[in-house]
C-alpha cells in the first residue's frame, strides 16, 4: 500500500501571521509521522481534496481540510510567486467555521476556472501538476491551491460519524 501524504495549512500559524505581520511558513506536509514546513507545497498524479465535516478531524493535528496524495509533495521553503494556472482553488475558512458553530454543511471548496468562473462544492479530485502557495494578497495572507490539470468537483455531501448518538 502506498504511503499517503497530506498537505494542509497551519491556521494557528496563518492567523498569527496576519495579526504580527509575520511571514511564517503556514503550509504543512505530514508523511506519517514526519513534518515539513514551507510556503509551497508542489505534487503530481492524482490529488483529493478532502472536507471532513464536522466530525473528527481528517489528521491528529485537527486539519478538517487536505489535499490527500499518495506522491510525495516537495515543499519549498521560501514564499513563491502565483502564476497563472488553469485553475485555482480556494478553501473557505470561515465557512468552516460556521459550518462547525451552526451545524451545518455547505461548500468550502471554490474553484475557478480561466474564464472567471466559480464552482461550490466539498471536494476535488485532481489529476495533473498540483501547488499549493501561501501568498499575500488584497485583505491579507492566503492560501491558493493551483493547478495545471484536470478538476473534477465532489458535490456530494461528507458523511459525519457522530460521537453521540443524535447529535447529527
Amino acid at each position: 500500500m502506498a504511503k499517503v501524504h497530506y498537505i494542509h495549512v497551519n491556521q494557528n500559524v496563518l492567523r498569527g501571521n496576519q495579526k504580527h505581520g509575520r511571514s511564517e511558513p503556514a503550509i504543512t506536509v505530514k508523511s506519517g509521522s514526519k513534518n515539513q514546513y514551507g510556503y509551497a507545497a508542489v505534487t503530481n498524479g492524482v490529488v483529493n481534496i478532502t472536507y471532513g465535516g464536522n466530525g473528527d478531524p481528517l489528521i491528529r493535528c485537527g486539519a478538517r481540510v487536505a489535499i490527500v496524495s499518495d506522491q510525495a509533495p516537495v515543499v519549498l521553503p521560501a514564499p513563491q510567486t502565483i502564476t497563472r494556472s488553469r485553475y485555482r482553488i480556494r478553501i473557505d475558512g470561515p465557512r468552516i467555521q460556521a459550518n462547525k458553530r451552526n451545524n451545518q454543511m455547505e461548500p468550502v471548496v471554490q474553484i475557478m476556472d480561466d474564464n472567471g468562473q466559480v464552482v461550490e462544492c466539498y471536494g476535488a479530485k485532481i489529476e495533473g501538476e498540483t501547488r499549493v502557495v501561501q501568498s499575500v494578497e488584497e485583505g491579507g495572507q492566503c492560501i491558493a491551491i493551483l493547478v495545471d490539470g484536470i478538476v473534477v468537483p465532489v458535490y456530494e455531501k461528507p458523511v459525519i460519524a457522530c460521537k453521540k448518538e443524535g447529535a447529527c
